[in-house]
């Protein structure tokens, strides 16, 4: 199943290094009246400042997003129309918020059917993930698995990207009429999209990550294969929204889930 991040550039800002640093002029150096931070020596003892994302509280060379070079300090330059899940296992970071920060390698998981969960992020559109079911409709009238409506809370998997980027849009492939001789199934009908960039839950001290709810869907059409957090013609507002659509934003961890049509108003 083939998911879509398309990306852009980032800005952010540093914070002053600790007391120790400056006094040892190690982050800048004073000329006259001035103060001046002009060398990579100097950038590398900056703080790149987020009380809410641990991964981000970090010096300002270990950031993903900016870059240091004997020019200054620049955003990292994302390529647009990339898509970044296929690489999501390459990447290995401190899990500090649910892993106590031990290694933990990105890659999608699943409630419910997790060894095909990697199908979803793999780019192959011949590869799918689906709940557990049982593989012919007669054991299904005996044990139907995950496939019932008390299981749709279930049907839920995490993309986690292994780093931090910089997404302006989610797509999501869903069955259509692409096999020939083979029914793949229908679309679901109504699903949920919430995403995180790796913030504690509670904060300051929890051991879960938040996640926002950044789109809602529904009706999608009998063999339709995409759907984006874009389309508007399937994407419902999200309270509070305005009507505005999801905006460009970081994100590490995205997290699709179905819910039944009665939910999505």
């Amino acid at each position: 199943m083939k998911r879509l991040l398309t990306l852009g550039a980032s800005i952010a800002l540093v914070s002053l290094p600790d007391g120790s640093l400056a006094q040892a002029n190690l982050a800048y150096r004073l000329q006259g009246s001035s103060i001046r931070v002009d060398r990579v020596s100097h950038w590398e003892n900056w703080i790149y400042q987020n009380d809410l994302v641990t991964s981000l509280n970090v010096p300002v060379g270990e950031v993903d997003i900016l870059e240091v070079s004997p020019d200054g300090l620049r955003p990292v330059f994302f390529r647009r129309n990339v898509n970044v899940a296929p690489t999501a296992t390459d990447y290995t970071y401190k899990d500090q918020v649910r892993a106590q920060g031990s290694p933990t390698r990105g890659g999608a998981t699943a409630k419910t059917n997790d060894g095909l969960a990697g199908n979803i992020i793999d780019g192959d559109l011949t590869t799918f993930w689906e709940p557990d079911t049982p593989a012919d409709h007669a054991s299904r009238l005996g044990a139907p698995g995950d496939f019932h409506l008390d299981g749709l809370r279930e049907w839920e998997v995490e993309i986690d990207l292994g780093r931090l980027v910089f997404a302006d849009s989610l797509t999501f492939i869903f069955p259509s009429d692409q096999f020939e001789g083979e029914f793949p199934g229908q679309p679901v009908k109504a699903f949920a999209i919430f995403a995180s960039m790796g913030e504690r839950f509670p904060f300051p001290l929890g051991s879960n990550l938040r996640f926002s709810l950044v789109a809602q869907a529904a009706s999608i059409p009998t063999g339709l294969g995409p759907a984006t957090a874009e389309t508007a013609s399937t994407v419902r507002d999200i309270a509070g929204s305005g009507g505005r659509r999801p905006a460009p934003a970081h994100l590490r961890h995205a997290r699709p889930g179905v819910t039944p049509t009665d939910q999505v108003s």
